[in-house]
């Protein structure tokens, strides 16, 4: 088996971790969100508010992880303080722009396909 540079193992780390609290962080809400709803309480309209709040929630939270985790890794590496600020706005784009792409792909039209 070839070995693995520490740097990636540990970005590789970072990355899957801030992947895992995001998005499980955002599932769990939904979860509690779903479980708490009284009867009846779900129109379209509190239905899409919901998921455009959940889906800005969760991309923030996953920017916010993934940008402060990968801080973390380069810090010590690169010898310079990294600048988190950046890394986490970065990450929220970066974010934002993958769900973008992704929601854009599953339309009403395919997901009956």
């Amino acid at each position: 088996m070839p070995s693995v540079n520490p740097l990636y193992r540990a970005w590789a780390l970072a990355n899957g971790l801030a992947e895992l609290l995001g998005l499980g962080g955002t599932a769990l809400v939904v979860s509690v969100l779903r479980a708490t709803s009284p009867p009846g309480a779900e129109t379209p309209a509190r239905i899409v508010g919901a998921a455009l709040l959940l889906v800005f929630l969760g991309t923030v939270c996953e920017g916010v992880l993934v940008g402060w985790l990968q801080g973390a890794v380069l810090r010590r590496p690169l010898g310079v303080a990294v600048a988190r600020r950046r890394l986490v706005v970065g990450a929220i784009h970066g974010v934002a722009l993958v769900r973008l792409i992704g929601s854009s792909i599953i339309t009403p039209e395919r997901s009956a396909e």
